[in-house]
């Protein structure tokens, strides 16, 4: 028996499926059905009813699970106590991060971090916001830095502390600048991020706004590989200013009424509530907040 079997039969009993269970894990179906069945093999009983594609703890299940909890809490705990004794000079900071964090927040403030503590290793995933949120209930992550919902408020057991508010801009291709805006928003491609997204409901809302209705042509994740196609005279998007500007002083991107098509993403810290930090990552965090 080991701690991964505990997280995966919380995993599974949470999402109720063994498919959902191993996309929350980032493991395979297969690797989570082992998992299971050694653990059922040791403890010589089942610990799910198998329900169609579904899975629901048995009683012996549920009584697991609660001594699974209790098992995981009490190793953060016991972390924790340790950490405090050692201090900030060492250890590891788990870090979750998202691609608008990544470019922005993350590296002046790794590099002060990395400055004032460079024993301690920091290790950094990058996910969504809603990714970032259940590695942190899950005690996979430490500290995130995330998209926040707007209006920022409490969200369960995670404390969100808004940091920086990102602006981000319409930009077009420069090859074309005597067609009217309308006209070229509606004959040519428009880039938008993942359906779903924080940034593209942002996005949309800005874009009814401003009085466009528009429908993309195109769903990207990346938006450096969006500048890019941009610059290349591939599409029109609405992206952060900051990774548009070199493009705009090369003259390849335009940015139409800057102060009027623009609208802006916030970033803010994700915190777990119920376990305390431990010194790295309280370390960050004020570091952060300050």
């Amino acid at each position: 028996m080991d701690l991964e079997q505990l997280r995966t039969v919380l995993a599974a009993a949470q999402e109720g499926s063994l498919t959902a269970a191993a996309r929350s894990r980032n493991l395979t179906q297969p690797a989570i059905s082992l998992q299971l069945k050694a653990l059922e093999q040791e403890l010589g009983c089942p610990l799910f009813h198998r329900r169609g594609k579904g899975v629901v703890l048995t009683r012996a299940g549920e009584t697991f699970a609660e001594h699974a909890r209790e098992v995981l809490r009490t190793l953060s705990r016991a972390r924790s106590e340790v950490a405090e004794i050692v201090g900030v000079t060492r250890g590891v900071l788990r870090l979750g991060v998202t691609d608008a964090a990544a470019t922005t927040l993350f590296p002046p403030a790794f590099g002060r971090f990395h400055g004032a503590y460079p024993q301690v290793e920091v290790r950094v995933e990058i996910h969504g916001t809603t990714r970032l949120s259940e590695l942190l209930r899950s005690r996979e992550l430490d500290l995130a830095i995330g998209t926040l919902p707007d209006p920022v408020g409490p969200h369960e057991s995670i404390r969100i502390t808004e940091l920086y508010r990102e602006p981000l801009g319409l930009v077009l291709p420069a090859l074309d600048t005597k067609t009217p805006l309308r006209a070229r928003l509606e004959e040519e491609p428009f880039m938008a991020y993942p359906q779903g997204s924080i940034t593209r409901g942002l996005i949309d809302d800005a874009l009814e706004k401003w009085g466009f209705t528009i429908r993309p042509s195109m769903e990207i994740g990346r938006p450096d590989a969006m500048i890019g196609m941009v610059e290349a005279g591939l599409g029109i998007a609405v992206l952060p200013e900051s990774l548009c500007a070199p493009a705009v002083e090369r003259g390849r991107v335009v940015r139409p009424n800057p102060k009027r098509y623009r609208v802006f993403r916030r970033l803010g810290l994700l915190e777990y509530l119920p376990e305390p930090l431990e010194p790295a990552a309280r370390a960050f965090a004020t570091m952060l907040k300050s």
